[in-house]
């Protein structure tokens, strides 16, 4: 007989799978958070290939490509991924922050400030590791320990979702080997990133629904930047053997940043575990400038390189190689996405009925920000916590913890898009 409405619960209305699209942090996270609840029959997806394991030292050591840049877990976002029980296999891979080091336009090269974070008693320490080995990481953990309950497969691109007049989800799908196929979801989990296809079908749902029993309002808000940077990157081989002479007394795990008058910003972070590295430490600096500044645009070989951190950047010169100058310099420039967030609710759907599907959003594809740091990264898994915490509060069933997991993560993704711009 069919389920009464307050017995649809994520475990019994899974007649049809729950299907995740992407499988960045955000997605991984979602799937070893409702794998944890003991729901079965997870299906995820994703365009990318699969990432290395995360002890895989030749890959993540190599800075000769354009990798993975790295992120700075916070508290909110370590505490998530505790509650996941991946973060001591993450901390395995990581750099602990004590400190910041930075130098203002008017700091002289010997002077810069210092923050230690131990000294001030800093309630958490920020924790570096590349992204993609954070990707690695959960992967990792579902692949160990929940293999039954999670399919993944990786080289599939999402080219549609549509929601049949049965309210139930087709997500159309389209992979080298098989081609073009669909799957029905039961519930549908848009991890997709900024250019979102799950969000696009909300849309779409919200528009189509007008007018009728189940209209429900759904936007997405994009904003103009205003203050347009492109970045590159560049690995920093910090020189703190007593035999490297330097004008600056280098620290191991500590942010290095720096600013100068003409608009120009250095940001390096550690990055995570690699072995060991000759005494040298390996950090990757991301360099933001304007789109108009032909010091960068016009830069051809590795003395402009050399030229161009010599000028701006003079204390860092010792901790750069001259094959990643060469490379710097040829590299093309990068964009950050714009800032947009959804709302003023981030599921749709029939999950209070035995036969229809249910969508919901988290991380970039509900609420999108310049990554400066991780940002982006930790309110995804703050996302991921906040579902979980709803699906505890409502013993499973599905459309009050959607609903609860609007209600505590909608507003957030508002603020946080409205705060970074703020501080952009």
């Amino acid at each position: 007989s069919a389920l009464k409405t307050d017995e649809i619960s994520i475990k019994n209305t899974m007649i049809c799978p729950t299907v995740v699209i992407g499988s960045g942090p955000a997605g991984l996270a979602t799937a070893l958070m409702l794998a944890r609840q003991g729901i079965v029959g997870i299906k995820l997806f994703d365009q990318l290939s699969a990432p290395p394991k995360p002890d895989n030292i030749s890959y993540w050591g190599n800075y000769e490509g354009e990798r993975s840049y790295l992120i700075g877990l916070n508290g909110k976002g370590q505490r998530a991924l505790q509650e996941l029980g991946v973060m001591d296999r993450i901390l395995n891979y990581s750099t602990v922050l004590n400190g910041a080091i930075s130098w203002d336009p008017n700091s002289p090269i010997d002077k810069p400030v210092e923050r230690d974070f131990i000294a001030m008693g800093k309630k958490y320490r920020t924790v570096c590791l590349e992204r993609d080995r954070i990707s690695a990481c959960l992967l990792a953990e579902l692949e160990e320990k929940f293999p039954d309950a999670v399919q993944i497969q990786f080289n599939v691109n999402c080219t549609e979702i549509a929601w049949q007049s049965g309210a139930l989800c087709e997500v159309h799908l389209s992979d080298p080997e098989r081609g073009n196929y669909s799957v029905t979801a039961g519930l549908l989990v848009g991890a997709d990133g900024t250019n979102s296809v799950v969000r696009d079908s909300m849309l779409e749902l919200s528009a189509a629904s007008k007018g009728t029993k189940r209209q429900f309002p759904f936007y997405v808000r994009r904003f103009e930047d205003k203050n347009v940077r492109y970045y590159r990157t560049i690995p920093l081989y910090l020189p703190i053997e007593p035999e490297h002479k330097t004008t600056f007394h280098w620290k191991l795990n500590m942010s290095y940043s720096a600013r100068v008058a003409s608009e120009v910003n250095l940001e390096a972070l550690p990055g995570g575990w690699m072995g060991p590295t000759d005494g040298l430490s390996t950090y990757l600096a991301v360099i933001l400038f304007r789109p108009w500044d032909t010091r960068l645009t016009d830069m051809r070989t590795s003395d402009d390189a050399r030229a161009f951190f010599a000028e701006l950047f003079p204390a860092f010169v010792p901790c750069l190689r001259d094959a990643d100058l060469e490379r710097f310099a040829q590299k093309k420039d990068r964009k950050f996405p714009r800032f947009m967030f959804a709302g003023p609710s981030l599921h749709c759907g029939h999950a209070d009925t035995n036969s229809g599907s249910s969508a919901v959003l988290v991380g970039d594809s509900a609420h999108t920000v310049k990554p400066f740091f991780g940002l982006g990264v930790n309110s995804a898994f703050e996302d991921v916590a906040a579902l979980g915490l709803a699906l505890n509060r409502t013993n499973g069933l599905l459309a009050p913890a959607l609903a609860e997991y609007s209600l505590l993560r909608a507003k957030e993704a508002r603020a946080l898009v409205q705060l970074s711009r703020v501080f952009d």
